[in-house]
């Protein structure tokens, strides 16, 4: 399967193929303040196939410094989505990400279409 992705600007890395999926590079410094989170752009589009989702995994680099990442998009309908990476810091020193450095690996996962059934009861009086 061939899927697109688009950099949204110079500062953008196209994301290379790992054992863990593909990088997610940031496109330009953040500091990451001791026990908070900040938004890590990436300036990268992906055109998710339909039937599919990004699934986003922590950069082992991430994790060995104390951070912890999830994937924030931006979806306008018809076009490609924008991948943010909300990257946490739950240690009691700030971080730096400098441009490049990889802050999560991302994979894209089938989604079936699932229908929702709402029950009568939950089995509770």
């Amino acid at each position: 399967m061939q899927v697109n992705v688009q950099l949204i600007s110079s500062n953008g890395f196209i994301p290379t193929l790992t054992d863990a999926g593909y990088s997610l590079k940031a496109s330009d410094y953040a500091v990451i303040g001791r026990y908070s989170s900040n938004i890590v752009q990436t300036d990268l589009k992906v055109y998710i196939p339909e039937g599919y989702a990004v699934a986003l995994f922590p950069a082992p680099e991430m994790i060995d410094r104390g951070l912890t990442t999830t994937v924030r998009t931006f979806h306008p309908r018809g076009e490609g989505t924008e991948l943010f990476v909300n990257v946490t810091n739950v240690t009691q020193f700030n971080q730096v990400i400098n441009k490049g450095n990889v802050v999560g690996m991302f994979r894209l996962i089938a989604s079936p279409t699932i229908s929702l059934q709402q029950l009568e009861s939950c089995g509770q009086e």
